[in-house]
């Protein structure tokens, strides 16, 4: 760990690989680094224990040239600021009536994800509607995105898919100026 990975892989087939992942997401030296499983061709009910202990992308074998673009992303994770502040969210439901309304609690942000804690249980996979104001900062920030991850006691990862307006810049600013 003298050297910072960039990205940590665990083999996916291995036993006890959820417990693995889950070790390092609650490791103080390796909560911050992209966790990536590596799987077999057939999406498992494993796969989704995967997600659920903290990884953060599952990829299939063989390897294929979509590898390039998600160990990109997934490397270069952009910087992120521990914070509080409540956010207003609401389950997207799709074609159905609208969807429940609730709190949550920011953790940490980044331009392109939340770590949140929510006053009700949650699936990865979830789409929601977001609306918060950064602390400090006049205005809304809303937009949507799908929940990633499970990160335990009602906490998950929410990937931003869209956010309105100057809402990216606002939040870049806002984290580097922490």
């Amino acid at each position: 760990m003298a050297e910072r990975p960039d990205v940590i892989l665990v083999d996916g087939r291995m036993p006890e690989a959820a417990a693995c992942v889950s070790r390092l997401r609650h490791d103080p030296a390796t909560r911050t680094i992209s966790i990536v499983a590596i799987g077999s061709d057939e999406l498992g009910a494993s796969d989704l224990d995967l997600l659920d202990s903290g990884a953060n992308a599952i990829l299939r074998l063989p390897s294929n040239p979509d590898w390039d673009d998600r160990l990109y992303r997934l490397i270069h994770v952009p910087l992120r600021r521990a914070t509080r502040f409540e956010i207003h969210l609401q389950v997207d439901a799709g074609f159905g009536p609208e969807g429940e309304s609730f709190r949550g609690y920011a953790i940490n942000l980044s331009v392109n994800g939340l770590l949140f804690e929510a006053e009700r249980s949650l699936r990865v996979g979830d789409d929601l509607y977001f609306a918060f104001q950064l602390p400090g900062a006049a205005g809304i920030v809303e937009g949507s995105g799908t929940v990633t991850r499970f990160a335990g006691a009602r906490q998950y990862g929410l990937e931003l898919t869209h956010v309105k307006g100057d809402g990216r810049q606002r939040i870049r600013t806002f984290v580097e100026g922490g």
